[in-house]
């Protein structure tokens, strides 16, 4: 059972938790788009607090600026707050990899793109001011800084991290070759702009590194939450999130969606006869043995006690009852009393059998699972039997079988 990452986890995660951290790509489906709302919802949050914030500097524009360009300034501060207000309502769209990345450019495009327009007539009007107004004026440099250490609330990926990183150096150094362009001179020596895109990049680079660890506590805290202690497979909460998710993505793609409901034969006896401790041992060796017939985009999942569901995208009825029919019948597992160790299972597709819901899908594979049970065990059946007469009284067996089963264990 879980007890919590050592020392060795985290400062060298495993291969497939780095892979997470450095792109979303690497993440499990559910998790990333769990991570993607969590995304949207803080940047929502924060493009809100940004509408609000940039409104409060306009008396400040005026008092300590004034002129035409206090005016400007204030109204393209107006504009930005308006701009901040239609990305908060963006913000409320599916939870998507590309909807972050539309996200990221409303909510660090909009103040950068602010920054590098009024750089150079800020800097023409500096001579002009008074000393409170210079030195509220040389507060617009940490504009960048202020962007790139918001990162941190977020929880993004390392690539992700240095992207935004990479655009607010960007927004810097465009800053100046525009203030150079328009005014013939730089808004602040060489040397110390040199100085300046350093703590820049130290500033976003701990964003960065604060964004990463709270994805690595998002990975951590979804799969303690959403897997199932003894075999590390999902649980039936978070596998029924991931099954409607597949269902979503294959109905609109049009391809296949297989789902088996698997449950091991007469599981009972070796709990009864050798102990819950070697029900549990052979609950894992199976669970090996069936992930190994999967594919890698496959997922399998404890859906109670001895039962398993294994959600199978863009895989077709035949494909399905074949890897598991290998499972059953070229690599046979043994109980720790040496008897055979089998499994009966019902396979549904999507496409084949056109249910109208994921629950139907589970609930099809689940009856035939049942006339697996009915015709012997050690089966795999794929389709409703063609007589009608079997078919009905499967259909109709109740949810106990003939020989009763233990309840799950509160595992």
């Amino acid at each position: 059972m879980y007890g919590g990452p050592g020392l060795r986890d985290a400062v060298l995660p495993p291969l497939r938790v780095r892979r997470a951290l450095l792109r979303a790509a690497s993440q499990e489906p559910l998790l990333r788009r769990y991570r993607a709302w969590v995304v949207l919802v803080r940047m929502r949050l924060w493009v809100l607090l940004w509408a609000v914030v940039v409104l409060l500097w306009i008396p400040l524009d005026l008092t300590l600026i004034g002129g035409s360009l206090g005016w400007h300034l204030a109204l393209g501060r107006v504009a930005m707050a308006a701009l901040f207000a239609g990305a908060a309502w963006a913000c409320r769209c599916k939870p998507t990899q590309r909807n972050i990345r539309k996200a990221y450019a409303l909510l660090f495009g909009i103040p950068l793109v602010f920054f590098i327009a009024t750089a150079p007539y800020l800097k023409s009007t500096e001579v002009a001011l008074s000393l409170a107004g210079q030195a509220y004026l040389h507060t617009y440099q940490l504009f960048p800084l202020l962007i790139a250490g918001s990162i941190g609330l977020l929880p993004v990926t390392l690539l992700e991290g240095a992207g935004l990183v990479v655009a607010c150096v960007l927004a810097s150094v465009a800053s100046v070759v525009y203030a150079m362009w328009v005014t013939g001179h730089a808004i602040l020596p060489v040397a110390s702009e040199f100085g300046w895109l350093w703590t820049l990049f130290i500033a976003g680079s701990a964003g960065t590194l604060a964004g990463v660890s709270q994805t690595s506590l998002l990975l951590q805290h979804f799969r303690d939450a959403g897997t199932d202690p003894l075999t590390g497979l999902l649980n039936r909460r978070t596998g029924v999130n991931l099954l409607a998710l597949q269902w979503e993505q294959a109905r609109r793609d049009h391809r296949p969606l297989s789902v088996a409901l698997i449950d091991l034969d007469r599981f009972k006896r070796i709990n009864d006869a050798h102990g819950h401790k070697a029900g549990d041992r052979a609950l894992i060796d199976f669970v090996e043995r069936l992930r190994a017939a999967l594919r890698a985009g496959d997922a399998l999942i404890r859906w109670g006690g001895e039962e398993f569901v294994a959600v199978l995208p863009g895989a077709a009825v035949h494909d399905t009852v074949r890897r598991l029919e290998r499972v059953l019948h070229e690599h046979p597992l043994t109980g720790p009393d040496g008897a055979p160790l089998t499994f009966s299972a019902g396979v549904a597709e999507l496409e084949q059998d056109a249910p109208r819901t994921p629950e139907a899908l589970v609930a099809l594979a689940d009856r035939r699972m049942y006339q697996a049970k009915a015709a012997g065990r050690a089966a795999v059946v794929g389709k409703d039997s063609p007589t009608a007469d079997t078919v009905s009284t499967c259909a109709s067996l109740p949810r106990v079988e003939p020989e009763p089963e233990e309840e799950p264990a509160p595992w």
